[in-house]
């Protein structure tokens, strides 16, 4: 995957979260432009997160928040994760490409 993506949430509340999941309110994506996804039953735009972009030390972070904020088991968090990805609702991210040279 591309290193050359990443969104930066501007919301503050959503920010926070990623701050500290994260250790930013940025982070790296798949593609520059967002998709339809479903997210909890609805269809919204989202980018994917570059979850090999990510430590293990992150990816477990990650798998802690989510299993405490949706109150589910971890391992199911991590199975899901690994299985499906992780949407990042489009609204409230500003899309950054590191090297736009390399596309020309």
């Amino acid at each position: 995957m591309s290193r050359d993506f990443w969104i930066t949430v501007t919301d503050p509340e959503r920010a926070a979260e990623f701050e500290q999941v994260f250790g930013s309110a940025t982070v790296p994506v798949e593609a520059p432009v967002p998709a339809r996804a479903d997210v909890a039953g609805e269809e919204h735009l989202a980018y994917a997160l570059d979850l090999e972009a990510l430590d293990a030390e992150t990816i477990a972070r990650l798998v802690e928040h989510l299993a405490a904020k949706f109150g589910v088991d971890p391992d199911l968090v991590e199975e899901a994760l690994h299985a499906q990805g992780l949407a990042i609702l489009a609204e409230g991210c500003v899309v950054t490409v590191h090297n736009p040279h390399r596309w020309l």
